[in-house]
């Protein structure tokens, strides 16, 4: 996870004495990525968005300070650090409202205290804090994807702080549409929301790329917890990007280490049903039927099923203009109740009769008994899960 400045300051030697002067609201940002030291007033020197900035203040006056920190600002800075007791003797007044105004962390460096020493140890921080989240995120994959040995996979769960007797659950999103050119720039900007929101509920999690969907996969999260998560993100990704569709799976929620790339697999068909719903969020554990089906290791036999059913209908309608497929999934959905199909479609019942005879006609499947409203079901639920 994408350090905030609050984290970074807790690692820093007490011996800086650095105190934080105005833009407190602003410490618990997450991304984190740079640190530059920085003396020039344009926003042409800011090259680096989400960084920390550090100046001597030299040949500055307190009014191009303040426009110092404008276009810090600006350049989507997220803190500055400045050096006082030469150049500076105190922070202006005006740099400190501005900063509170705009929640902008702002800190005073002591003049005895070298500027080169802070930029070496942030830089050493973010360093690691980089190799450290490439290397479980690594890990994660080779596990979910079982690239290698699971047992000593497991075994270095803790060195990154995880237990290898936690529990996990594995999440994915898929974000609006793929082929998007902004669509990595989305991307990243998810990472950034998903963060700052586990940050705020003091979650675990680790993140991903896979097949252009986020992966996220939870430690000792509760289904509560994941629901408040899911509900805080999707507010955070509205205001971002409006309109923007959001798709979200969630795996079993309670499963061990061993079975997550098992927990991962059966999410991935379940997108499908997650494009078909208005809340664009489903739970495995919520599936019913649809847990049966992504089980089933044979697709061909899904497809044999899906074959014989609404695969002849698909392809009458699609030959002769019809609806079969769409009345024999409203009769389904409404437990066989023939007049309330007819309602639905403003026809007289004895045209939803007419097309259920055809129905059997073309597949030899009565859906008026158990069994054929029990098959029909089931090459409806297919049909959703992959899509077909």
């Amino acid at each position: 996870m994408a350090l905030s400045v609050q984290r970074i300051m807790n690692q820093l030697s007490p011996n800086y004495r650095i105190r934080l002067v105005a833009g407190k609201k602003g410490i618990d940002r997450t991304d984190i990525y740079w640190v530059s030291l920085v003396e020039d007033y344009g926003t042409e020197k800011f090259k680096n968005i989400n960084e920390i900035v550090i100046t001597s203040c030299v040949n500055k006056t307190e009014e191009n300070l303040l426009e110092f920190a404008k276009n810090l600002y600006l350049a989507k800075g997220r803190a500055l650090m400045v050096n006082v007791g030469k150049y500076i003797k105190e922070m202006p007044k005006e740099l400190i409202a501005f900063c509170n105004e705009v929640d902008l962390p702002l800190y005073a460096i002591p003049w005895d205290v070298l500027m080169s020493d802070i930029v070496k140890d942030i830089s050493h921080i973010l360093m690691y804090d980089e190799v450290k989240n490439v290397s479980i995120t690594e890990l994660m994959q080779s596990i979910l994807f079982q690239t290698k040995s699971l047992g000593s996979q497991i075994s270095k769960l803790p060195l990154y702080g995880f237990s290898a007797d936690s529990l996990f659950c594995p999440m994915v999103i898929q974000m609006g549409q793929k082929e998007s050119k902004e669509y990595d720039l989305t991307m990243k900007s998810l990472r950034i929301c998903c963060e700052k929101v586990a940050e705020a509920l003091s979650m675990r999690f680790v993140f991903f790329i896979y097949n252009k969907m986020a992966v996220l996969v939870f430690a000792e999260a509760k289904r509560e917890e994941l629901e408040q998560f899911i509900a805080l993100l999707k507010e955070n990704v509205t205001l971002m990007y409006t309109g923007q569709k959001m798709g979200i799976c969630v795996g079993k929620v309670s499963d061990t280490i061993s079975h997550l790339a098992m927990n991962f697999k059966r999410i991935l068909p379940l997108l499908n049903v997650v494009e078909q719903q208005d809340d664009q969020v489903v739970f495995y554990d919520d599936t019913g039927v649809f847990k049966i089906l992504v089980e089933v290791n044979d697709t061909g036999v899904l497809k044999e099923v899906f074959s014989e059913t609404m695969g002849v209908l698909q392809r009458y309608d699609r030959e002769n203009n019809t609806d079969l497929v769409d009345y024999i999934r409203a009769y389904i959905q409404n437990d066989g109740n023939v007049q309330t199909v007819a309602g639905l479609f403003f026809v007289h019942r004895n045209t939803v009769n007419n097309q259920l005879r055809k129905v059997r006609e073309l597949t030899g499947i009565n859906p008026l008994t158990l069994e054929g409203k029990l098959r029909f079901s089931m090459g409806l639920k297919i049909k959703e899960l992959f899509g077909w």
